[in-house]
């Protein structure tokens, strides 16, 4: 499987040079303020045909009030629909702010996106897909 490396930023990111924030915890650090929902057009499952499944991972810019100010893919899934969707999901989450002796401070954090078809009840409902 290829690995890709590319920088996909939001609308209102800092310069494409700027430094990611040097402090970098693990994505469990972080407190997101709601569940953090991805979603997977699901045309293809509609359709009987197979779905993919793989992991993504993305570096995430939380700025001091915990919103993301930019994600980078570090490692796609090997589906290009997987890998937007998880960057769009990522985009749009809003975190706890992350404190360091009492102070709100930036951090870089690594986020694995894991996307599996879970089995579902009956052949009708729709497959899901978590992380």
């Amino acid at each position: 499987m290829a690995t890709v490396s590319l920088l996909l930023s939001c609308c209102a990111t800092p310069a494409d040079d700027e430094p990611w924030p040097a402090r970098t915890v693990p994505i469990e650090a972080l407190r997101p303020l709601a569940p953090i929902r991805v979603a997977v057009p699901l045309d293809r499952a509609e359709r009987g045909e197979p779905v993919a499944s793989g992991s993504a991972a993305m570096r995430v810019h939380v700025a001091a009030d915990g919103a993301v100010q930019r994600v980078a893919l570090l490692q796609g899934s090997g589906n290009s629909t997987l890998d937007a969707a998880a960057i769009r999901a990522m985009r749009t989450a809003r975190f706890r702010p992350y404190e360091v002796d009492g102070v709100a401070v930036p951090v870089t954090a690594i986020a694995p996106m894991h996307f599996f078809r879970r089995r579902h009840s009956s052949p009708d409902s729709a497959p899901r897909f978590g992380f």
